[in-house]
C-alpha cells in the first residue's frame, strides 16, 4: 500500500512539473516620477519555463487610467514575452498603486497580479484644502496660499468655482506664490463648491488642484 501511495504522489509531481509555467522577472515594479511627467510605463518580463504552451486569455487593469499591452496571446515552451503597462497620472499626486490582472491557461496560476507603484511629486502646496463658513455668522473672505516648488517651471493660469454663490479671486504674489481669496455672496443659506486651480506645465498640459468650500 505504501508503495502505491509513493508511486501516486510521484505521478502527481510529474504531472504538475509538466504544466506550463510563466516565470516573471518582477511582479511589482516601483518607479519615481518627476513633476514634468504626465504618464509612466512599466515593462513586465516573463518566460514560459514549462513544457507546453501558455495562452494568455486576457489582460485587465484596476483603473481606467492604466492600459496594458501584450505582444501576443500564445507563448511556447522557453519563449519569453513582455506586458507593457502605462499609467496616465491625470491630477493624481503622492503614492499610487495600479494593478494589472493577467488571466492565463497555466493551471498553476490562472490569475497573475502585477503591480506598479509610483510616487508622483506634488508641484504645489496649498495652505488649506477645505474652507467653511457658518450660517448666519459674519461674512468674511478666506484665503488659500499656493506655493509652487522651486524647481517647477509651472504657472497658475486661472481659478474657477463649481457654484456661482462662492467665487474665488486669484492674486499673484510672485512667480512661486499666489493667494486665492474666496468670498461667498452671503451666508444665509447652505452651499457647497469646489474651487479648481488650473496649473499649466512646460509641455502645455494642465493639472487641476482642488479646494472644497462649504456654508453650513
Amino acid at each position: 500500500m505504501r508503495y502505491l501511495i509513493v508511486c501516486f504522489v510521484f505521478v502527481l509531481i510529474s504531472i504538475n512539473a509538466s504544466f506550463a509555467q510563466l516565470n516573471w522577472e518582477k511582479k511589482i515594479i516601483e518607479l519615481n516620477a518627476t513633476y514634468k511627467d504626465t504618464e509612466i510605463t512599466a515593462i513586465f518580463n516573463f518566460v514560459n519555463s514549462g513544457d507546453s504552451p501558455v495562452n494568455i486569455h486576457k489582460v485587465k487593469t484596476s483603473c481606467g487610467c492604466t492600459t496594458a499591452k501584450l505582444e501576443k496571446r500564445v507563448y511556447r515552451s522557453g519563449e519569453s514575452g513582455t506586458i507593457m503597462a502605462t499609467f496616465k497620472f491625470g491630477n493624481r499626486v503622492g503614492s499610487q498603486r495600479k494593478k494589472v490582472y493577467v488571466y492565463t491557461s497555466d493551471k498553476n496560476q490562472r490569475l497573475v497580479t502585477l503591480e506598479i507603484k509610483v510616487e508622483i511629486p506634488q508641484v504645489a502646496e496649498l495652505s488649506k484644502t477645505f474652507l467653511k463658513w457658518k450660517l448666519g455668522k459674519t461674512l468674511e473672505t478666506k484665503n488659500v496660499e499656493v506655493t509652487i516648488r522651486k524647481d517647477a517651471d509651472v504657472h497658475i493660469i486661472g481659478v474657477d468655482s463649481s457654484h456661482d454663490f462662492i467665487r474665488p479671486l486669484l492674486k499673484k504674489i510672485s512667480d512661486k506664490k499666489y493667494t486665492i481669496e474666496v468670498t461667498p455672496k452671503h451666508i444665509t443659506e447652505k452651499a457647497n463648491a469646489t474651487i479648481s486651480i488650473d496649473i499649466t506645465y512646460p509641455n502645455k498640459s494642465i493639472k487641476v488642484l482642488k479646494v472644497y468650500a462649504r456654508i453650513k
